[in-house]
């Protein structure tokens, strides 16, 4: 049984699977193994799969339910100590296990009682690798807790977990989408663990167009949710609440600029859906300028919602 399991979540995923599969096999690390949990692909995805060695492992679902059951089903085919989450477009540069496991057995000898490790991520879009990281755009908090994470997801989704922590908060919620990684790293910090994490960029982010990412409203209305679970846990300080109900109008007010904007790109006026929610965007506006700003320029259309909302 290796000690780290890849559980990489695959729909339709063919054209860059391989080279995901290829970024694991190329670790200094080589106690490892792969579970691609096939979310009822219509394409190659499976074979691409079963094409390699025994180290890779496919599990099929017969009706597709979205990224977080996926890997729910994959983490029931493991019994491995850590699990690598890794999505099926994304790259594990060659150190990334190594780097991981180690930062991972430091923490645990210095007592900490560490739930989560994670990395930063070099973004790759279509014409190129961005100028900022993962963690340049989303924040790099000297220590991660329930407040710094609900203000910004610092935990890029390609992290490394003890599987039993997992299993202990419940796994990944499949109701959200787009924001289940998210939602997970909450729950383990508010069990009680921490977050291990270096700057070092161990992953490669592959930003795509149509992506789940960068639908804007889907976003939105998925980190809306996130946020009010949160609340509905009853687990937050009062200060925590009130970073997550600034978060959850900031989130609301994005979904109506998103879906603004789209009215914009099919020839309709944006403006008349912006009148309705004059009150929520002022207070969002003062709550969040330096977020608004870029919120706007999406809206007039010349910003991108990836560089606001995140994985």
């Amino acid at each position: 049984m290796a000690r780290v399991t890849v559980v990489i979540p695959a729909y339709n995923a063919e054209a860059f699977l391989p080279q995901t599969l290829d970024s694991v096999e190329s670790q200094t690390y080589d106690d490892w193994d792969v579970v691609v949990a096939d979310d009822a692909s219509t394409d190659q995805t499976a074979e691409v799969v079963e094409s390699r060695d025994s180290r890779f492992r496919v599990v099929r679902s017969p009706v597709n339910a979205g990224p977080a059951a996926a890997r729910n089903n994959a983490l029931k085919e493991t019994s491995s100590d850590l699990v690598a989450f890794l999505d099926a477009d994304d790259l594990l540069l060659p150190t990334y296990l190594e780097r991981m496991v180690q930062l991972h057995d430091e923490a645990v000898v210095q007592g900490m009682n560490v739930g989560v490790v994670c990395c930063d991520a070099r973004l790759l879009g279509p014409n190129g690798f961005g100028d900022r990281t993962y963690m340049e755009l989303n924040g790099f908090p000297r220590e991660v807790t329930v407040a710094s994470m609900l203000v910004s997801n610092a935990v890029f989704v390609s992290a490394l977990t003890r599987r039993a922590v997992v299993e202990d908060v419940g796994l990944f919620h499949s109701e959200l989408f787009g924001t289940e990684d998210y939602d997970l790293w909450l729950r383990i910090l508010e069990a009680g663990f921490t977050v291990a994490s270096i700057r070092e960029a161990l992953c490669i982010y592959r930003l795509q167009p149509g992506s789940v990412s960068s639908n804007m409203p889907r976003m939105a209305r998925s980190l809306q949710l996130t946020y009010r679970r949160a609340l509905d846990r009853g687990a937050l300080t009062r200060r925590e609440r009130r970073i997550a109900e600034r978060q959850l109008r900031l989130q609301r007010a994005l979904e109506q600029v998103g879906l603004a904007a789209a009215d914009r790109s099919t020839g309709k006026s944006p403006w008349s859906r912006v009148a309705r929610h004059v009150p929520l965007f002022v207070r969002v506006a003062v709550e969040n300028p330096d977020r608004w700003a870029s919120a706007v320029k999406t809206l007039l259309g010349r910003g991108s919602p990836l560089s606001q909302v995140g994985k």
